[in-house]
């Protein structure tokens, strides 16, 4: 199905406003373009919520006059709240002029389209395209990035998919660089857990690791020699092991491993828990942990 944007613009930036939906029809993307669509009669607020609450994207052409237009402010601020509700990038900047955006906008996708309309739309088309395989790959949406404003020798765009974001993120890469470098960022950015104990006597270690399939990239390796290509969608795969520091009384202290199985387009589904499983084994491990402690019995041997 095509993406659905809604074109939020000033009144005196029709003609480029037409321009810009005519380059996105043209690539097989619906517009909501309220000059096409208001009819005499038509209440604006009405059609602008509607808009804005069914579109897959919004996209704001930014310009003085944009600037100046309550109504426009209107609009990009109901994106702007719809994109942190959701977590995922809906609100897009274009700047139609050089002129800064507010400070609320500054860290949202954007692209310049002055003083040509190319090669900027085109990005913007493609950042939108890519991210459409994503979301069908991994049934997740596309948090928001950063929309470089010329490519950059050397770098692309991968997805990483894991139940610990819930979302789908682009992370721009050297391909030529080891998969680690990324990892390592990923885990720090997110904020993941390394570990949860007691007072070290007892706990989980968790681990991570990227996968492309099925297949675990190796840290010390480039992403290019272990298949990786701009727009692949990598997993984050988890490990939690248990660990004591005298035997348990029954059950062993095994690694589990978490990650969401059978999304993928053409992959095979991925070995590990399913998501009752992996529920079930973090119940479990906080039922362990939580008697343990009751009991008082895990000092030192």
């Amino acid at each position: 199905m095509a993406k659905v944007i809604f074109l939020s613009h000033a009144g005196a930036d029709a003609a480029k406003a037409l321009a810009v939906a005519n380059c996105l029809q043209s690539a097989g993307i619906d517009v909501r373009f309220d000059r096409q669509e208001l009819r005499l009669g038509d209440v604006f607020l009405t059609f602008m919520e509607q808009a804005l609450s069914t579109s897959d994207y919004c996209l704001l052409l930014w310009s003085r006059q944009a600037a100046a237009t309550e109504w426009v402010r209107m609009e990009w601020e109901a994106a702007l709240y719809r994109s942190v509700q959701e977590k995922r990038g809906f609100l897009v900047a274009a700047l139609l002029e050089d002129l800064p955006l507010p400070a609320l906008l500054a860290p949202r996708l954007r692209a310049d389209l002055f003083p040509e309309l190319q090669p900027g739309l085109g990005r913007i088309i493609d950042t939108w395209l890519a991210d459409r395989v994503a979301e069908q790959q991994t049934q997740r949406p596309v948090a928001s990035a950063p929309l470089a404003q010329g490519a950059t020798p050397g770098t692309s765009t991968v997805y990483v998919t894991s139940e610990a974001f819930g979302i789908t993120t682009p992370l721009t890469v050297n391909l030529d660089a080891p998969a680690g470098i990324y990892l390592d960022q990923l885990v720090d950015t997110f904020r993941l857990p390394k570990v949860f104990d007691h007072d070290g006597r007892i706990g989980v270690r968790f681990s991570y690791r990227l996968k492309l399939g099925d297949v675990s990239l190796e840290r010390g390796l480039p992403l290019a020699t272990q298949q990786v290509v701009d727009r692949s969608v990598l997993w984050l795969e988890t490990v939690m092991t248990p660990y004591a520091q005298s035997d348990p009384m029954a059950g062993a202290l095994q690694p589990a491993v978490f990650r969401h199985s059978g999304l993928s387009a053409g992959l095979p589904p991925a070995s590990g828990l399913t998501i009752g499983e992996r529920n079930e084994a973090e119940s479990r491990a906080r039922r362990a942990l939580e008697q343990a402690v009751e009991r008082g019995g895990l000092g030192p041997p």
